[in-house]
């Protein structure tokens, strides 16, 4: 994974909470589906939607042990 620098303000959350932050990819060019986020002609592979739930139910779950 190339490193990506962005802005965000996530870590001062995560000073008064537990937290977790990570990407979920949207992009599929095997289906067209390869425009960046803030496109005006964006459009993201819904596949992801579900890769993106288990990853966040497996934390929960392993959070709540």
């Amino acid at each position: 994974v190339q490193p990506v620098m962005i802005g965000e303000d996530y870590a001062l959350y995560v000073k008064k909470v537990p937290g977790a932050f990570f990407f979920v990819g949207c992009r599929n060019r095997a289906k067209g589906i390869d425009c960046a986020m803030h496109s005006p002609v964006y459009q993201m592979d819904e596949d992801a939607l579900n890769a993106a739930f288990e990853c966040f139910l497996a934390v929960y779950l392993d959070s709540v042990k």
